[in-house]
């Protein structure tokens, strides 16, 4: 990609490859995609999403997409970090409000659970903690689900792992072995 400048983290979404970024010469303070689609080849041009700033900004790290809203991972401690909520109307992102553990901590990792209700945010934060936020709006507080204190270390990223769910071919085991189990018992 070119430029790049303190890029961080890639994803693909939609079929279209992301990447977040902050930097003081630009070009990214936010998210952008990289070329079109998934480019497998060198020399794509990384564009800056619409309405994310773009000469000073979020410290962006990692990031999450789902139609018209975005969540960015802040990870400034200067009181502007946390979880930013980002919405999308006509071709421009803005920023709606931000989620922060406290007004002196920000957020890398982040992972969100669409699953219920509310979107469910965990992130990791500046202070080595990871945290949860039933996202309902501005001021939704953040529950401290683990504190790590061990010298030299540090969370980064985090991952929702869904429940697990029986592979086909499992399934598909698991009925013939009922059936023979109800069939062997209707003899007797």
């Amino acid at each position: 990609s070119t430029p790049t400048v303190n890029t961080r983290v890639t994803r693909v979404i939609g079929g279209q490859l992301y990447v977040s970024g902050a930097t003081s010469t630009g070009p990214l303070f936010g998210i952008g995609t990289i070329g079109s689609g998934a480019p497998t080849t060198s020399g794509q041009t990384t564009t800056q999403l619409p309405g994310f700033p773009t000469a000073s900004g979020p410290s962006s790290y990692d990031f999450f997409l789902d139609g018209n809203n975005a969540w960015v991972a802040d990870d400034r401690t200067s009181g502007a970090g946390g979880i930013q909520h980002w919405t999308l109307n006509a071709g421009t992102w803005t920023l709606s409000y931000t989620l922060a553990p406290s007004a002196t901590t920000g957020v890398r990792g982040l992972s969100v659970d669409l699953s219920g209700a509310n979107p469910t945010l965990f992130g990791t934060t500046t202070d080595n903690k990871v945290v949860e936020f039933v996202d309902t709006g501005a001021g939704s507080l953040a529950t401290i689900l683990f504190t790590d204190t061990t010298a030299n270390t540090a969370f980064r990223g985090i991952a929702v792992i869904p429940a697990a769910v029986p592979e086909p071919a499992t399934a598909a085991l698991l009925g013939v072995g009922l059936l023979a189990w109800f069939s062997s018992r209707r003899r007797n």
